[in-house]
Protein backbone atom coordinates (compact mmCIF):
# COMPACT_ATOMS: atom_id res chain seq x y z
CA UNK A 1 0.00 0.00 0.00
CA UNK A 2 1.11 3.42 -1.26
CA UNK A 3 -0.05 6.76 -0.67
CA UNK A 4 1.29 9.76 -1.96
CA UNK A 5 0.74 13.36 -0.89
CA UNK A 6 1.29 16.23 -3.50
CA UNK A 7 0.63 19.56 -1.53
CA UNK A 8 2.93 22.39 -2.57
CA UNK A 9 0.82 23.64 -4.68
CA UNK A 10 0.96 25.05 -8.57
CA UNK A 11 4.05 27.45 -8.43
CA UNK A 12 6.07 25.14 -6.35
CA UNK A 13 5.44 22.07 -8.40
CA UNK A 14 5.80 24.13 -11.41
CA UNK A 15 9.35 25.66 -10.50
CA UNK A 16 10.52 22.15 -9.32
CA UNK A 17 10.25 20.87 -13.15
CA UNK A 18 10.34 23.75 -14.84
CA UNK A 19 6.76 23.25 -17.03
CA UNK A 20 3.25 24.90 -16.46
CA UNK A 21 0.08 23.76 -15.30
CA UNK A 22 -2.61 24.61 -18.87
CA UNK A 23 -4.74 27.87 -17.83
CA UNK A 24 -7.61 25.66 -16.53
CA UNK A 25 -6.51 23.07 -14.21
CA UNK A 26 -7.53 23.32 -11.00
CA UNK A 27 -4.80 22.43 -7.94
CA UNK A 28 -6.55 21.09 -5.00
CA UNK A 29 -3.72 20.00 -2.06
CA UNK A 30 -4.28 16.67 -1.09
CA UNK A 31 -2.79 15.32 1.46
CA UNK A 32 -3.92 11.78 1.26
CA UNK A 33 -3.84 11.06 -2.34
CA UNK A 34 -5.09 7.08 -2.18
CA UNK A 35 -5.11 4.39 -5.05
CA UNK A 36 -8.04 5.14 -7.51
CA UNK A 37 -8.03 8.72 -7.24
CA UNK A 38 -6.72 11.27 -9.83
CA UNK A 39 -3.41 12.50 -9.14
CA UNK A 40 -0.72 14.57 -10.80
CA UNK A 41 2.27 13.46 -13.09
CA UNK A 42 4.41 14.53 -16.05
CA UNK A 43 3.63 11.91 -19.14
CA UNK A 44 6.06 10.83 -22.40
CA UNK A 45 3.61 11.59 -24.08
CA UNK A 46 2.87 15.14 -22.50
CA UNK A 47 6.15 16.20 -21.10
CA UNK A 48 5.30 20.08 -21.67
CA UNK A 49 2.57 19.91 -19.00
CA UNK A 50 1.35 18.77 -15.70
CA UNK A 51 -1.66 15.58 -16.45
CA UNK A 52 -4.03 13.99 -14.14
CA UNK A 53 -3.79 9.83 -13.81
CA UNK A 54 -6.04 7.60 -12.33
CA UNK A 55 -3.66 6.52 -9.70
CA UNK A 56 -3.45 2.39 -10.90
CA UNK A 57 -2.70 1.20 -14.53
CA UNK A 58 -4.57 -1.49 -16.12
CA UNK A 59 -2.75 -3.02 -19.29
CA UNK A 60 -4.67 -2.26 -22.80
CA UNK A 61 -5.38 -6.08 -23.39
CA UNK A 62 -6.73 -6.47 -20.05
CA UNK A 63 -10.03 -8.10 -20.04
CA UNK A 64 -11.59 -7.08 -17.16
CA UNK A 65 -10.10 -4.10 -15.02
CA UNK A 66 -6.85 -5.45 -13.09
CA UNK A 67 -5.32 -2.57 -11.36
CA UNK A 68 -1.37 -2.18 -10.81
CA UNK A 69 -0.97 0.24 -7.84
CA UNK A 70 2.73 -0.90 -8.04
CA UNK A 71 4.98 -2.03 -10.41
CA UNK A 72 7.94 -3.99 -9.16
CA UNK A 73 11.59 -3.36 -10.71
CA UNK A 74 13.06 -6.71 -10.25
CA UNK A 75 11.14 -9.95 -8.58
CA UNK A 76 10.14 -13.48 -10.10
CA UNK A 77 7.00 -13.24 -13.26
CA UNK A 78 5.56 -16.33 -11.46
CA UNK A 79 4.36 -17.51 -8.34
CA UNK A 80 7.52 -19.93 -7.21
CA UNK A 81 9.61 -19.14 -10.18
CA UNK A 82 12.99 -18.21 -10.73
CA UNK A 83 13.65 -14.19 -10.01
CA UNK A 84 14.60 -11.81 -12.51
CA UNK A 85 16.53 -8.66 -12.22
CA UNK A 86 14.74 -6.51 -14.04
CA UNK A 87 11.31 -8.34 -13.94
CA UNK A 88 9.64 -5.07 -15.14
CA UNK A 89 11.07 -5.32 -18.96
CA UNK A 90 9.43 -8.73 -19.06
CA UNK A 91 6.09 -8.55 -17.47
CA UNK A 92 3.32 -8.49 -19.58
CA UNK A 93 1.87 -6.05 -18.16
CA UNK A 94 4.60 -3.65 -17.58
CA UNK A 95 6.83 -4.20 -20.59
CA UNK A 96 5.62 -2.09 -23.39
CA UNK A 97 4.82 0.45 -20.69
CA UNK A 98 8.05 0.65 -19.62
CA UNK A 99 9.61 0.88 -23.05
CA UNK A 100 7.06 3.98 -24.15
CA UNK A 101 5.02 5.19 -21.16
CA UNK A 102 6.97 6.21 -18.58
CA UNK A 103 6.09 9.47 -16.29
CA UNK A 104 7.22 11.49 -13.40
CA UNK A 105 4.39 11.56 -10.30
CA UNK A 106 5.27 14.72 -8.25
CA UNK A 107 5.15 14.32 -3.92
CA UNK A 108 5.89 15.82 -1.33
CA UNK A 109 6.51 12.88 0.76
CA UNK A 110 4.76 8.87 0.01
CA UNK A 111 3.04 6.94 3.16
CA UNK A 112 3.44 3.38 3.32
CA UNK A 113 2.59 0.62 5.54
CA UNK A 114 5.12 -1.79 7.65
CA UNK A 115 4.61 -5.51 7.89
CA UNK A 116 3.18 -4.89 11.67
CA UNK A 117 0.28 -2.63 9.85
CA UNK A 118 2.28 0.71 11.47
CA UNK A 119 2.31 3.56 8.72
CA UNK A 120 5.06 5.62 8.04
CA UNK A 121 5.41 8.50 6.36
CA UNK A 122 8.68 8.81 3.92
CA UNK A 123 10.38 12.45 2.58
CA UNK A 124 13.48 13.29 1.06
CA UNK A 125 16.11 14.65 3.08
CA UNK A 126 17.23 17.13 0.80
CA UNK A 127 14.22 18.35 -1.08
CA UNK A 128 10.72 19.63 -0.27
CA UNK A 129 9.74 18.20 -3.49
CA UNK A 130 10.67 14.73 -5.63
CA UNK A 131 9.85 12.96 -8.10
CA UNK A 132 8.72 8.92 -8.21
CA UNK A 133 8.89 6.65 -11.31
CA UNK A 134 6.21 5.62 -12.60
CA UNK A 135 4.58 4.30 -15.69
CA UNK A 136 1.36 4.37 -17.50
CA UNK A 137 -1.27 3.16 -19.94
CA UNK A 138 -4.24 5.23 -21.70
CA UNK A 139 -6.30 3.40 -23.98
CA UNK A 140 -9.91 3.57 -25.52
CA UNK A 141 -12.37 0.38 -25.52
CA UNK A 142 -13.81 1.25 -28.49
CA UNK A 143 -13.88 4.58 -31.44
CA UNK A 144 -17.27 5.38 -30.22
CA UNK A 145 -15.60 5.98 -26.28
CA UNK A 146 -15.68 9.50 -25.49
CA UNK A 147 -12.45 9.52 -23.00
CA UNK A 148 -9.41 7.62 -22.63
CA UNK A 149 -8.61 5.57 -19.32
CA UNK A 150 -5.57 6.95 -18.28
CA UNK A 151 -3.96 5.81 -15.30
CA UNK A 152 -0.71 4.81 -13.48
CA UNK A 153 1.69 2.88 -11.40
CA UNK A 154 4.79 3.19 -9.24
CA UNK A 155 8.20 1.40 -9.71
CA UNK A 156 9.21 0.16 -6.37
CA UNK A 157 12.23 -1.61 -5.25
CA UNK A 158 13.21 -3.83 -2.33
CA UNK A 159 14.20 -1.33 0.42
CA UNK A 160 17.51 -0.83 2.43
CA UNK A 161 18.03 -2.69 5.47
CA UNK A 162 17.63 0.24 7.87
CA UNK A 163 13.57 -0.08 6.63
CA UNK A 164 12.90 -3.50 6.67
CA UNK A 165 14.02 -3.44 10.37
CA UNK A 166 10.86 -1.87 10.72
CA UNK A 167 8.99 -3.89 8.27
CA UNK A 168 9.00 -1.74 5.55
CA UNK A 169 9.87 -4.16 2.51
CA UNK A 170 9.62 -2.22 -0.53
CA UNK A 171 10.05 1.28 -2.03
CA UNK A 172 9.42 3.41 -4.36
CA UNK A 173 11.94 4.05 -7.12
CA UNK A 174 13.03 8.17 -6.65
CA UNK A 175 14.67 9.61 -9.72
CA UNK A 176 17.29 12.22 -9.10
CA UNK A 177 16.61 15.97 -11.15
CA UNK A 178 19.14 15.05 -13.74
CA UNK A 179 17.17 12.13 -14.98
CA UNK A 180 13.89 13.46 -15.59
CA UNK A 181 14.07 14.40 -19.19
CA UNK A 182 15.88 11.04 -20.10
CA UNK A 183 12.93 9.40 -17.93
CA UNK A 184 10.67 10.83 -20.18
CA UNK A 185 12.25 10.72 -23.15
CA UNK A 186 9.98 8.05 -25.86
CA UNK A 187 13.11 7.22 -27.88
CA UNK A 188 15.20 6.13 -25.12
CA UNK A 189 17.33 2.79 -25.47
CA UNK A 190 15.92 0.09 -22.89
CA UNK A 191 19.86 -0.03 -22.02
CA UNK A 192 19.39 3.53 -20.19
CA UNK A 193 16.09 2.87 -19.40
CA UNK A 194 17.42 0.14 -16.75
CA UNK A 195 20.12 1.91 -16.51
CA UNK A 196 18.39 4.86 -14.55
CA UNK A 197 16.55 2.31 -12.52
CA UNK A 198 19.87 1.46 -11.04
CA UNK A 199 20.33 5.05 -9.76
CA UNK A 200 18.09 5.60 -6.80
CA UNK A 201 17.93 7.63 -4.62
CA UNK A 202 17.11 5.67 -1.20
CA UNK A 203 19.94 6.89 0.86
CA UNK A 204 18.24 10.25 0.63
CA UNK A 205 15.31 9.45 2.29
CA UNK A 206 14.16 8.93 5.84
CA UNK A 207 10.42 8.43 7.49
CA UNK A 208 8.74 8.09 10.71
CA UNK A 209 5.81 6.72 12.35
CA UNK A 210 2.23 8.58 12.09
CA UNK A 211 -1.40 7.86 13.32
CA UNK A 212 -2.35 4.67 11.05
CA UNK A 213 -6.59 5.80 12.17
CA UNK A 214 -5.85 9.01 10.07
CA UNK A 215 -5.76 7.01 7.28
CA UNK A 216 -8.81 4.77 7.87
CA UNK A 217 -10.50 8.34 8.26
CA UNK A 218 -8.70 9.85 5.19
CA UNK A 219 -7.95 13.13 6.64
CA UNK A 220 -6.68 15.81 4.01
CA UNK A 221 -5.15 17.90 6.62
CA UNK A 222 -1.50 18.27 7.96
CA UNK A 223 -2.32 16.56 11.13
CA UNK A 224 -2.14 13.26 8.77
CA UNK A 225 1.48 14.23 8.82
CA UNK A 226 2.13 14.50 12.43
CA UNK A 227 5.07 12.04 13.73
CA UNK A 228 4.27 9.76 16.26
CA UNK A 229 7.60 8.45 16.80
CA UNK A 230 11.27 8.88 16.19
CA UNK A 231 12.86 9.03 12.46
CA UNK A 232 14.36 6.09 11.21
CA UNK A 233 17.38 7.31 10.05
CA UNK A 234 18.88 8.94 13.26
CA UNK A 235 21.01 11.30 11.00
CA UNK A 236 24.12 12.60 13.34
CA UNK A 237 22.98 16.22 12.70
CA UNK A 238 22.60 18.88 15.77
CA UNK A 239 19.17 18.70 16.81
CA UNK A 240 17.99 22.50 16.49
CA UNK A 241 19.32 22.54 12.85
CA UNK A 242 17.08 19.20 11.78
CA UNK A 243 14.14 20.80 13.65
CA UNK A 244 14.67 23.90 11.11
CA UNK A 245 15.06 21.81 8.48
CA UNK A 246 11.91 20.10 8.86
CA UNK A 247 10.06 22.77 10.11
CA UNK A 248 10.42 24.07 6.28
CA UNK A 249 8.21 21.69 5.36
CA UNK A 250 4.46 23.37 6.71
CA UNK A 251 2.92 19.87 6.56
CA UNK A 252 6.06 18.08 8.61
CA UNK A 253 6.04 21.04 11.62
CA UNK A 254 7.06 18.84 14.76
CA UNK A 255 8.87 15.75 12.99
CA UNK A 256 12.14 16.36 15.13
CA UNK A 257 14.93 14.09 17.23
CA UNK A 258 13.19 16.36 19.90
CA UNK A 259 9.93 16.32 21.00
CA UNK A 260 9.89 19.29 23.62
CA UNK A 261 6.95 22.12 24.73
CA UNK A 262 8.68 24.68 21.98
CA UNK A 263 8.63 22.12 18.98
CA UNK A 264 4.42 21.30 19.74
CA UNK A 265 3.75 25.16 19.77
CA UNK A 266 5.29 24.68 16.89
CA UNK A 267 3.39 21.74 15.15
CA UNK A 268 0.07 24.07 16.41
CA UNK A 269 1.18 27.39 14.83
Amino acid sequence: MLIIGQVSGKEAFEQKFEISFSGNQLFRTKYLLDQGEKAWIISCQDKYTFSQFHYGMVPFWSKRPVYHYESPVEGSINPGAEKVRKRIIVHPSFRRPIRENRCLVPVDYYITLSESDEAYLVYSSVARTFALAGIYDNWKEDYYQKDFYQGFSLLTLSAPEDFRQVGIQRLPLVLSERSYKRWLNPDMALAEITALMENTLEHELNAYPINRKHLTEKLNSKELCRPTGKLIRQIPQDPGKMAAFLRSFRFMRGATHQQNKQEERIWRE
